[in-house]
């Protein structure tokens, strides 16, 4: 009898999980686009039981939900009760003047990244219509015209400042935009030629990270090389050359780990190595059975970090990483 009740604890529980995420999905349905990005805020919200997700989709339209935090194993009925609240939709700016996205051409990339200083500020930029929408809540506050195309977006934080500022990848280089700022197009800083001497070999992927106590924002694209600027001087400090096979499509910088970051590209394979050495650096690689398509990672504890890659056969793998013990400061070994 002690077998059964336990037995049906854990249907009950699974039975309640599984209420409980299609009630997430559901606030994300009714998109007529197929959705480009989705990102997490990271820091204030991670301190309550909630925690905010948002979404963008290929005409650049914004949806954030306030998504309840549950644990696995632990979701009881009045748990799986709760879902999803969807706060806000937003429209860009070039959308409500048409008032059709049939006069704006053909859907295409677009990218979002949440203000670490702001919690309701959130960019959007898009590739076919070369802009930049800034948005407090629904409202757009701003809109910047762009010279090239962009094609990676990420928020970070200015030493000199202590605000934050936007970094667009926009062909081999990363154009620096405040939206405080009048002058210029809002454009406050441009580091050239960072990704590749060659035009035409884009930055795919753009990661904030932390080192001495810093910012650091590392890029990487077509060169096959992950290169991290320094915002006192908007120069490169570090370069990982050849640091994957193919081109890079994607980032994740461990939080818990300064100096590493992870790599995939249109490979098999995710590298996770140390950008101050060049090289993996007492890293690791893990190699998936089908071509890696994302990358996307966050903060588990204190200690560790999850790094999640899905394949194009439609597997998430996930992995808990952290520095292995009894290993001084100098040589870290992650595991």
């Amino acid at each position: 009898e002690e077998e059964e009740e336990e037995e049906g604890k854990k249907r009950k529980r699974r039975t309640g999980k599984t209420k409980h995420e299609t009630k997430m999905i559901e606030t994300f349905e009714g998109q007529e686009y197929e959705i480009m990005c989705l990102k997490i805020r990271e820091g204030a919200e991670e301190e309550n039981d909630n925690m905010r997700v948002a979404t963008v989709d290929a005409t650049g339209r914004l949806t954030v939900c306030k998504v309840p935090k549950t644990k696995s194993g632990d979701i009881e009925e009045e748990v799986a009760e709760e879902k999803a609240e969807l706060l806000y939709k937003a429209t860009p700016k070039l959308y409500k003047d048409y008032g059709t996205f049939g006069t704006l051409g053909s859907p295409g990339w677009a990218g979002l990244s949440f203000c670490p200083r702001e919690e309701n500020n959130i960019a959007v930029c898009k590739l076919w219509t070369r802009t930049i929408d800034w948005f407090e809540q629904d409202r757009v506050v701003r809109t910047i015209n762009l010279l090239e195309l962009p094609t990676s977006i990420a928020h970070m934080e200015t030493p000199h400042s202590n605000q934050s500022v936007l970094c667009i990848g926009e062909n081999n280089e990363v154009v620096v935009y405040d939206h405080r700022v009048d002058k210029k197009n809002g454009q406050v800083g441009r580091v050239k030629q960072v990704g590749s001497d060659n035009v035409k070999h884009q930055i795919q992927a753009l990661e904030r990270a932390s080192f001495s106590g810093n910012s650091v924002l590392c890029c990487a694209g077509k060169e096959r090389m992950v290169s991290v600027i320094d915002p006192r001087k908007w120069t490169a400090r570090y370069r990982w050359k050849n640091c994957a096979k193919y081109e890079v499509t994607g980032l994740y910088a461990p939080r818990t780990i300064e100096g590493f970051v992870c790599v995939a590209s249109l490979d098999y394979e995710i590298l996770c190595g140390s950008y101050e050495k060049g090289k993996l650096g007492g890293g690791f690689t893990f190699r998936n059975d089908a071509r890696v398509v994302g990358i996307g990672g966050a903060k588990f504890g204190d200690k560790n970090d999850v790094v999640c890659t899905w394949t194009d056969t439609g597997k998430l793998t996930a992995a808990k990483i952290s520095v292995a013990s009894l290993i001084s400061a100098e040589d870290k070994i992650v595991k």
